[in-house]
């Protein structure tokens, strides 16, 4: 396992999947660098949500792309029972956990982490989808199952709230006082983004995202991508980033 002993990294929420990534940073050495930029909170309105739990038997798949998703579905659900042939798809392990914690079962998760790869996976369309997800999230998965032939009613079940990081913690990112950033969501991206306030990024800084979809929002965003993790978990992210610092610092082992 590649020690990163000293190097400060950024995390850039408070969430259980960056708790995760500040833990694996712990055990490895790494000095964990807290920077929240975003919280998560309700969404705008429950009403399309409420409105599409009276409606499950109208649906052939129910589909998750965060366990943030399956929380927020799950509280408003309240003791209704989901139709029998109602199939559930899950984006990551995390997720179909978090199902599971809720008493449910992923009929469906794929191989490789992301919307794209669980669209492929649903054969062809076959009637209703509803995707629940983060509120104004990007519009990759949906567009694919549309494209597909699918009929889609997409649903929020949470949103990322902007937040502000203290004075003292948004000096020291600006000052350049870190070796790299993790980022775990295009909302994570735009809040750090947000933080730097155009200012530059150091060039000795790695900016590792955990998968396509944030890597796209951290590119929207004004920031460059150095690393992509192939994984998309925490474990992944972590991972991706300690071979990118092990080769270009020559750190240790």
């Amino acid at each position: 396992m590649t020690r990163l002993d000293g190097l400060r990294v950024v995390v850039t929420s408070s969430t259980p999947a960056a708790s995760e990534v500040s833990d694996l940073l712990d055990d490895r050495g790494a000095v964990v660098v807290p920077l929240p930029v975003f919280e998560i909170a309700e969404p705008s309105s429950w009403g399309p949500l409420d409105d599409a739990l009276e409606r499950l038997d109208e649906f052939a798949w129910l589909l998750f792309t965060s366990r943030n998703g399956v929380e927020g579905f799950t509280g408003r659900l309240g003791d209704r029972v989901l139709p029998d042939d109602l199939k559930t798809g899950a984006v990551g392990a995390a997720t179909a956990e978090a199902l599971e914690r809720s008493r449910m079962t992923a009929d469906f998760i794929p191989r490789v982490f992301t919307g794209a790869d669980l669209v492929a996976g649903l054969g062809g369309p076959i009637g209703r989808v509803l995707l629940v997800r983060v509120e104004d999230g990007p519009p990759a998965t949906p567009e694919t199952l549309r494209a597909r032939g699918w009929d889609v009613a997409e649903v929020a079940a949470y949103r990322n709230a902007p937040l502000d990081p203290s004075p003292d913690e948004a000096a020291a990112v600006r000052a350049g006082d870190f070796d790299a950033v993790t980022l775990m969501s295009p909302s994570a991206a735009r809040g750090f983004a947000r933080v730097m306030a155009g200012g530059p990024l150091p060039e000795s800084a790695l900016v590792a995202c955990i998968g396509p979809s944030t890597a796209r929002g951290a590119t929207q965003a004004g920031l460059r991508v150095d690393v992509v993790a192939a994984s998309h978990t925490a474990e992944g992210l972590v991972e991706a980033l300690a071979g990118a610092l092990e080769r270009s610092r020559e750190v240790g082992p």
